[in-house]
């Protein structure tokens, strides 16, 4: 109470004005057209000053072209003088006929003769420096008449430079703002496409999610199923099988790999002519060195090849045309012996291809089970929507950043343009939707 009664009364607060968004680019379009008209009015004075004098000039100028000596000069300063004259008025009456006189006054036609009003004094300041010394000589008193005329022009140029620049800025200022006001608009848009981004890829992540959980539904169900438990077990039944099989092939091909050696001692022989075999022979003596449980399976039953082949390796032993030692002979020659006596080898022989058969069989009807095809495509479809939907709910996050971002930057805007109208419009600019 004791500071008011010495300070005067509480300031009032200041009006707060609600405007939506629109409404305030119309006001700040108003207010700018009110300020140009505003400028150009104030302005139009200080035009017609310098319309004037660079007439004055001209006047001036026009006065040295025309006049003539009164007293005698040496012929040389004359000549010199004369010449400074012709150029000085040429280039001084051309850079006043320059000059951009506006018919239709407005703020940018202000721009225009304020700047070719400057160009016209900078040129004639250059021109007067250039020759004016020259022609002051011979025509002094009207050269400062003339100097007298450029400087009043150019302090009324400065001068409507000033009032432009100030001028220029609060209408720069109102540009600004309405620039504020176009960005704001097209965050708005942005915000506005982002949503209905993210509400098309929301609605696609719930058919994916349901999808997907009827699909995995239905693959369980199918899994329970009694049918689908029966397939099970033949897939069981199909590796026994596989393992049974390679259990055969390993026993062969331990069996046979002590006749190896031999074979190999043989095929030389075959091949560098000392112990002739029919082709098929051959052929044989090949597989059963190369791959010979292969070899045994490409046969008939019973094994004729491989018997024929042991028979002539034991007689290439006996008759030392294959050379090996004392012992390695007598072993060689005991397990061809062995081989020759038992039905092992016969027996792998048929229970592998009884096996082969079964296997071929069963995997046959396991494949072609409608069950099992309805399962790898219900895998293979919740795979392909385990990716997609992976996929949309990334994008579902980058959408939602970009909508922080943009909302971020339009309250950043929404601030910045609040307190600039504010400033401009003399009252508490509050944005409203």
């Amino acid at each position: 109470m004791f500071f008011r009664k010495i300070f005067g009364k509480k300031p009032a607060a200041p009006q707060i004005k609600e405007l939506t968004l629109d409404l305030l680019d119309e006001q700040i379009k108003h207010l700018k057209e009110d300020r140009s008209a505003e400028a150009v009015e104030i302005l139009k004075p200080k035009v017609d000053e310098i319309i004037i004098a660079c007439e004055g000039v001209k006047i001036a100028t026009q006065i040295i072209s025309e006049a003539e000596l009164t007293e005698d000069v040496h012929p040389k300063l004359y000549k010199m003088g004369n010449e400074a004259r012709r150029l000085l008025t040429e280039k001084i009456i051309r850079a006043m006929d320059g000059v951009n006189r506006p018919r239709d006054l407005t703020w940018q036609s202000l721009l225009d003769f304020n700047d070719s009003a400057a160009r016209a004094v900078s040129l004639v300041a250059e021109t007067s420096a250039a020759h004016g010394r020259h022609v002051a000589i011979l025509f002094e008193k009207q050269m400062q008449n003339l100097f007298q005329s450029i400087h009043k022009l150019h302090g009324l140029t400065i001068r409507l430079g000033e009032l432009l620049n100030e001028k220029g800025a609060q209408l720069r200022e109102l540009d600004r703002i309405a620039s504020l006001i176009a960005r704001q608009r097209e965050f708005a848009k942005e915000v506005e496409r982002l949503r209905v981004e993210e509400e098309l890829l929301e609605r696609r992540e719930g058919v994916l999610s349901q999808t997907l959980m009827e699909g995995s539904t239905e693959l369980e169900r199918l899994m329970k199923c009694d049918d689908f438990k029966q397939l099970e077990s033949l897939q069981r039944e199909l590796l026994e099988l596989e393992e049974g099989m390679n259990h055969l092939r390993n026993a062969f091909i331990s069996i046979t790999s002590g006749i190896s050696r031999p074979f190999r001692k043989m095929r030389n022989l075959v091949s560098i002519g000392k112990h002739p075999l029919d082709r098929d022979l051959a052929k044989a003596l090949d597989l059963y060195i190369d791959d010979p449980f292969e070899a045994a399976l490409s046969e008939v039953d019973g094994l004729p090849m491989l018997n024929a082949l042991l028979l002539d390796i034991q007689n290439l032993i006996q008759s030392g045309e294959v050379e090996l030692s004392a012992r390695e002979r007598r072993k060689k020659l005991e397990r061809i012996h062995e081989l020759l006596k038992t039905t092992t080898l016969l027996g792998i022989q048929k229970e592998y291809r009884q096996l082969l058969a079964e296997r071929e069989s069963k995997s046959s009807a396991y494949k072609q089970s409608p069950l099992l095809r309805r399962k790898a495509e219900l895998e293979k479809s919740i795979e392909q929507q385990k990716l997609e939907l992976e996929r949309v709910r990334a994008n579902i996050g980058a959408t939602q950043t970009k909508l922080g971002e943009i909302r971020h930057k339009i309250e950043e805007n929404r601030a910045e343009l609040e307190k600039s109208s504010t400033a401009v419009l003399d009252a508490q600019v509050k944005l409203v939707d």
